[in-house]
């Protein structure tokens, strides 16, 4: 190399930003340049030898030395970065590039350079750094984020680590194989809307949000939410395409699952004719079924999201002030709110105009915390139960008939009034009414004119006594009243008699004017007593004092009336085991037969051996056994009692003897053991004909014409048992019910008998009942002789039989048995 040329070449060397250095074979340094020196940090002094290696890093040093004995003992090119410590402590990174250099065929030694890398090797550093947290951060999202093309539709150049996780493919293979085209991933129900709307968005220069399904690996088909930009130059060129991909799928799912229960709840809710609604904390509307929408005539969505005065709740109007009703409303509200359960009825008028009732429920709606969220609400509509409530309320309270209080409300009442009497002193009196012989009504009108003059009675009672007295119907037609604030038995007269005279004026009923009267009794608190039940009974007996006094007036209650009843209930409970108690005796009377002038009949007569009253007629306890149904056990008794006297004397004295028996007009409404036709079967076991007896019966049976008369008048008959009709003469029977019924005999009523001898007028009646009679093939008996002179005329009459005091009173059946003997 010529001498210019090397001073050129040198001074290029050394001015080369780049460390040139010479060494030979076994390392040692001939020349480098300032910039090696600088690099290094050695002096000129030290740079010859090998003392280079005594800065390199420690970590470094050995591969630094095995690299250099390699490339001298291979004679290769060296090349290799590493790590120098300088003097100063501070590191340095630096690029060695060395490369051998012949003379001949013999090494001479290596040229080379080297680069100080430290600050792009930090740079590097950085970048791998950044890289490396990066991967990391997006290693841990749910779902993708890619960069990409944009042509119509999305070419991925970059998908996150998490693709493999939503797609199941690998991302190179997918970026490689299908070019990244993420539209071959979408569902293609999805597709072309999804497409389309990322292009208008693109187009526009904004980001795009969608979620749509995307087709994974094994055909599973996943919900994700995408979300991007277009990234533009300068110029406003899309460059590509980066964004955001996520998987919703169970989001989607859970929405799915929440959808569907929201679905059934509505369907069952709106299955409901409940009004249902839900409201948040904010008392705004947020669910309804149908049935609450329609009753203010809308659709359930156009209330959502409004309070009850927005969505019009003043179209169901509140009775009374509505704001007020609107207030209590939306408190009851704020209540469930606050977690209290409001039960409420209330009264409302409809869109419609109509009158409803609603039973209202509101609870707390709470969230799986427990904190409460809104408010739920109930509501029925109770119309047609409130108003069946009502009439059940008021059949149970009220007579159906007359519309007064039953008997149930007046005991209500008149403990209620015992109460307040207790508290401000005050007296009240109860009058019980009962109208007389109301039967003989229904019998002669009907049941309809019985029930026209029931209702009749019971508006003259009410416009007789004051507004607060209370006027109720027992049953039948007993009436009873409650007067408060009396204490005076003259101001409870005056009720009576007003009552009286309401009811004395004529009633029509279907065209015939009806009188009726009615007995009244009363008791008075606290005088008579100051409990309800003993005041009603008191006031009861009062009112069977008056029907006994003949009816048509008013009795108040005394201590001998309760005396009274007192002794007649024991009468009844001793008269119930009288039959038992063997306590009952028949006594006969002779009927003496007037053309033998013998004693062929008698007639039975019962008496009660009381054990501490003694002999008792049958006045005395047979009207009781009426009223308390035992007249069918003792008439039974009565019966079988007479056959067997009667067949004892048949056989002892005469064959044809006959017992008469007085059958009660109840006995022939009564059901029994022991009925009519089982008297026959009676007598038949007993081998007796039905001629031994005779049955006595009063004119008034014959008038009912019921069924159950006719039926068993018809049975003696055919038992052969002979039928007797008393008191014949005063009653008001048809001559023709003495065919009809087959009567046997008639007894001409004593009042007739005792006035024959002293009344030409009743003689000749007498008369003619017997010439009646034999015309009609029927026997007379006269009862009631009690003089010779009556014996003879009804002798000469041509009656057929006597029976009186003046031939034989009553008597036992022994003493019977002496008189027909003697």
């Amino acid at each position: 190399m010529s001498k210019p040329i090397a001073i050129n070449f040198k001074n290029l060397v050394e001015s080369s930003l780049l460390g040139v250095f010479y060494a030979d074979q076994n390392g040692d340094y001939q020349y480098a340049n300032t910039a090696w020196q600088k690099i290094f940090g050695l002096s000129p002094a030290v740079f010859r030898k090998q003392a280079w290696l005594a800065i390199v890093h420690s970590h470094d040093r050995e591969e630094v030395a095995a690299a250099w004995r390699l490339a001298v003992a291979e004679q290769v090119q060296f090349c290799l970065t590493f790590r120098l410590c300088l003097q100063d402590c501070s590191l340095r990174t630096v690029c060695v590039t060395a490369a051998p250099e012949y003379e001949g065929n013999q090494l001479r030694g290596f040229f080379g350079y080297v680069e100080d890398v430290t600050q792009s090797q930090l740079l590097q550093q950085h970048i791998i750094e950044k890289e490396t947290s990066y991967s990391r951060l997006l290693s841990h999202l749910s779902g993708i984020a890619y960069r990409g093309h944009y042509c119509g539709t999305r070419f991925m150049a970059y998908v996150s680590p998490g693709f493999k996780e939503l797609t199941g493919f690998d991302a190179e293979n997918f970026l490689c194989e299908k070019k990244g085209n993420f539209a071959s991933l979408i569902h293609d129900s999805d597709s072309v809307a999804v497409e389309a709307s990322i292009k208008a968005k693109i187009d526009d220069g904004g980001c795009y949000r969608c979620e749509y399904r995307i087709v994974v690996a094994d055909n599973v088909i996943k919900w994700v939410w995408d979300q991007g930009e277009g990234i533009f130059d300068q110029r406003g060129n899309l460059q590509f395409v980066e964004g955001l991909m996520t998987d919703i799928t169970s989001q989607k799912l859970t929405e799915f699952a929440l959808r569907n229960e929201r679905n059934l709840l509505l369907t069952v809710i709106n299955s409901s004719p409940d009004l249902i609604s839900a409201k948040d904390k904010n008392l705004r509307l947020f669910l309804c079924n149908e049935a609450y929408a329609a009753a203010k005539n809308t659709q359930p969505e156009q209330l959502y999201g409004k309070s009850d005065i927005e969505n019009g709740v003043s179209d169901v109007l509140v009775k009374g002030d509505l704001s007020r009703g609107i207030c209590g409303y939306e408190q009851e509200d704020l209540d469930a709110l606050g977690g209290k359960e409001v039960h409420n009825h209330r009264d409302c008028i409809d869109i419609l105009g109509e009158q409803k009732v609603f039973d209202t429920v509101k609870l707390p709606i709470k969230n799986g915390a427990e904190d409460t969220i809104g408010v739920l609400a109930v509501a029925r509509d109770i119309t047609e139960v409130s108003l069946a409530a009502e009439k059940i309320w008021f059949q149970a309270n009220y007579d159906a008939l007359t519309q007064l209080p039953n008997r149930s409300m007046f005991s209500d009442r008149l403990r209620e009034q015992i109460k307040k009497s207790f508290r401000d002193s005050s007296g009240f009196a109860i009058l019980f009414i009962d109208l007389d012989r109301f039967k003989s009504v229904n019998d002669t009108f009907g049941h309809e004119a019985g029930d026209l003059l029931l209702t009749e009675v019971a508006s003259r009672i009410t416009k007789s006594v004051r507004n607060s007295d209370t006027v109720s119907r027992f049953a039948g037609d007993e009436f009873n009243l409650l007067l408060p604030d009396v204490l005076n038995p003259f101001d409870v007269q005056k009720v009576a008699e007003a009552v009286h005279d309401a009811l004395s004026l004529p009633i029509n009923l279907q065209g015939e004017r009806v009188m009726v009267s009615a007995s009244i009794g009363a008791a008075i608190f606290p005088t008579d007593s100051q409990d309800s039940s003993e005041l009603m009974r008191f006031a009861d007996q009062a009112m069977y004092q008056a029907k006994r006094s003949g009816r048509g007036k008013s009795c108040f209650f005394t201590p001998q009336l309760q005396k009274n009843s007192e002794r007649r209930s024991r009468m009844v409970a001793e008269l119930r085991c009288a039959i038992e108690r063997q306590q009952l005796e028949l006594y006969f009377q002779p009927i003496v037969d007037l053309n033998l002038d013998r004693v062929l009949k008698a007639e039975a007569l019962v008496r009660w051996q009381h054990p501490t009253l003694g002999l008792l007629s049958p006045n005395e306890f047979i009207s009781l056994a009426e009223e308390e149904g035992l007249i069918v056990d003792i008439g039974n008794w009565v019966f079988k009692t007479a056959a067997q006297k009667a067949k004892s004397w048949r056989a002892n004295y005469h064959p044809d003897f006959q017992v008469s028996i007085n059958k009660s007009p109840l006995q022939f409404c009564e059901k029994s053991d022991f009925e009519e036709i089982n008297w026959a079967e009676f007598l038949s076991l007993q081998g007796l004909p039905g001629r031994c007896l005779s049955v006595e019966i009063r004119e008034g049976v014959l008038n009912d014409e019921v069924a159950e008369v006719g039926n068993k008048l018809l049975a003696f008959r055919n038992a052969g048992i002979q039928v007797s009709l008393e008191h014949f003469g005063t009653g008001q029977s048809s001559l023709s019910y003495l065919k009809k019924f087959d009567i046997s005999y008639i007894k001409i009523d004593r009042l007739f008998v005792n006035n024959i001898v002293s009344s030409d007028e009743d003689r000749a009646l007498c008369e003619a009942m017997v010439l009646m009679a034999h015309k009609l093939g029927l026997k007379v008996v006269a009862e009631g002789v009690e003089t010779a002179e009556q014996y003879a005329s009804i002798q000469s009459s041509g009656c057929d039989y006597a029976q009186g005091y003046y031939l034989a009173k009553p008597m036992s059946a022994a003493k019977f048995e002496e008189y027909i003997m003697q």
